[in-house]
């Protein structure tokens, strides 16, 4: 460690010298002001010198011009041509007798010089104005230099401390880290040896820094590359959202499953930016909000804003710490829920209906029994003699019963299981020709064919029997409507699907699962059997079938088969 009174003796060399040096640049300066306001002084007394000479010679000039003048000229016009001739202000010309003669007029700053003349004396009187402004200046220089030279030395004093503290701090830095015994030499060497010292101590420390920074982003470098592959090789979405609730990263199964653009670029935006208003984005922003652990959570998400399609995401969500306890940011893995939902309803859908048919199987054969008995009773009957009002009423009774064994029948059709052999059906095909075997029933309804000639894997004969029960009850409802269209259109976006729409008299959209049961119809002659079965057949062929419209304004069935369609031809023509 360095004592005290060597810190001492050190600061109050360096300030001696500064404040040497600083007194010497301050009286240097006011040596050259000083010096200035002679130069300045000594001009002033010259130029007076040289005016007045000039100004003696002229006097002597004009008196003289004055004496020898004629006679016979008037004195005013001689004292103006003399005013004229030497660029005299004015002049006075006063004769020996009294009274007084002038010509021109006195200015404000004047300089006189009297001359005796024959009869009298004259007064030239010059303009003096220049030497009153060269005062001026020369006294307002030396106003604006003395100035300049107290306030520079007020500024040296009360400053100079001000500029000694940075170089006595870095002083006393210098000494902390120097050498010990180098504070006793000269202290701006000691200052230069210690500032090398110190950079080439930085350098060192730097190359060192460099040599782990290199190791580090090698191993960072690494480590990304196997994150990388790892999120790219995972088959469920993956999202990485920092604290901000914006995403850092989203792999490709994220993409495809949430229908993102490939060449979308969602780093750095917010979850609503990415994925739009919707639940999934509004519970992850509040997973990372809360810190929130999701696991195995089930949400809905619109996989575009401009449709309905739903997809049932399943996800799990991992809050980040660093070891001091610090959030950094959550992790999501999800999946695509909805193919595995769709099955599951689909199967309930399948053994509702198999359940259904076990009991509609039970019921119609018991009834086909009774049936069948009561019929032949009633033809026994029938045979014999019998009055007209009796005839007339067995009759009726065995048109019930008819009715009632069809109905029987077509329960034991709907109950009864059925054998799906699937092969290649062209969907254009086979819905012209079913269109065509109704065109005689389709008194009073249009009916035209639309879209894209599409195959699928179907059986073709329960295919068949479906497509005729929809587009009879499309038929019939526009009859009754007292006519109409009837337009069947076929299409492959997003999958293969078969659209039957009508402008008949329509349905509650409240009551449009209801008609997918049995014995369920609107229409006065229906058995309500029709769009059950076809709801069976279409279930059986992993499909599915959905009906809408509004009363008064026509209805719409929609059947829409699994994606793997191949699509053949260009658009059909109306039948």
């Amino acid at each position: 460690m360095v004592s005290g009174p060597a810190n001492a003796l050190t600061k109050l060399g360096f300030r001696r010298d500064i404040k040497l040096f600083l007194t010497v640049l301050v009286g240097f300066l006011a040596a050259i002001i000083v010096m200035l306001i002679v130069q300045l002084q000594w001009n002033l007394l010259q130029m007076q010198d040289t005016m007045n000479e000039q100004w003696t010679v002229i006097a002597d000039s004009a008196a003289a011009s004055l004496s020898n003048a004629p006679g016979a000229i008037p004195v005013e016009d001689r004292l103006e041509l003399l005013r004229a001739s030497y660029g005299i202000v004015a002049i006075d010309y006063i004769p020996i007798g009294g009274g007084s003669m002038r010509s021109g007029k006195i200015p404000r700053e004047h300089a006189d010089i009297t001359r005796s003349v024959p009869g009298g004396k004259a007064i030239f009187r010059f303009d003096s104005s220049r030497l009153r402004a060269a005062r001026q200046r020369l006294h307002l220089t030396a106003t604006i230099c003395a100035v300049a030279a107290a306030g520079g030395i007020l500024f040296l004093i009360l400053y100079l401390p001000t500029i000694l503290r940075p170089i006595e701090e870095m002083l006393d830095h210098a000494r902390e880290v120097g050498a010990p015994g180098s504070e006793h030499k000269d202290e701006a060497q000691f200052l230069i040896e210690t500032f090398r010292n110190s950079i080439a101590t930085l350098r060192a420390q730097e190359a060192q820094l460099q040599q782990l920074h290199e190791a580090e982003k090698l191993r960072a470098d690494e480590l990304q590359l196997v994150t990388a592959t790892l999120t790219r090789s995972l088959t469920s979405g993956f999202i990485a959202i920092n604290t901000d609730e914006r995403i850092v990263d989203m792999n490709a199964a994220a993409r495809d499953i949430l229908r993102v653009p490939p060449d979308a670029e969602h780093a750095g935006a917010t979850l609503l930016e990415a994925l739009g208003d919707t639940p999934f984005a509004r519970l992850l922003d509040d997973a990372v909000a809360h810190r929130r652990t999701l696991t195995r959570f089930e949400v809905v998400h619109a996989a575009h804003a401009d449709n309905d399609q739903q997809l049932i995401l399943g996800l799990s969500t991992v809050p980040l710490f660093n070891d001091g306890g610090g959030f950094l940011g959550v992790l999501v893995l999800f999946t695509d829920l909805s193919p595995v939902r769709s099955l599951e309803a689909r199967l309930r859908e399948l053994q509702a209906l198999a359940e259904l048919g076990e009991i509609s199987a039970g019921i119609a054969h018991e009834f086909r029994n009774s049936l069948s008995t009561i019929l032949g009773w009633l033809k026994l009957a029938r045979r014999q003699q019998l009055e007209k009002e009796v005839e007339s009423k067995l009759r009726s009774a065995e048109d019930e019963a008819v009715l009632l064994s069809q109905a029987v029948d077509g329960l034991l059709a709907f109950a009864r299981p059925m054998r799906v052999d699937l092969q290649p059906v062209d969907l254009t095909e086979l819905v012209r020709s079913v269109a065509e075997r109704l065109s005689p029933l389709s008194n009073g309804a249009e009916v035209e064919l639309r879209g894209e000639q599409i195959t699928v894997e179907a059986d073709p004969a329960l295919l068949t029997r479906a497509l005729e029960n929809v587009i009879r009850n499309a038929i019939e409802s526009v009859q009754q409507k007292g006519g109409g269209t009837v337009v069947i259109e076929t299409t492959t976006t997003p999958s293969p699907t078969i659209s039957v729409r009508d402008t008949g008299v329509g349905l509650d959209p409240a009551n449009a699962a209801r008609f997918f049961r049995p014995f369920h119809s609107e229409k006065p002659s229906g058995l309500g059997l029709g769009l059950p079965l076809a709801r069976k057949i279409v279930l059986l062929h992993g499909g599915d079938i959905r009906l809408s419209g509004r009363e008064a304004e026509g209805a719409t069935v929609t059947i829409e088969f699994p994606r793997e369609v191949e699509a053949l031809r260009p658009a059909m023509s109306p039948v």
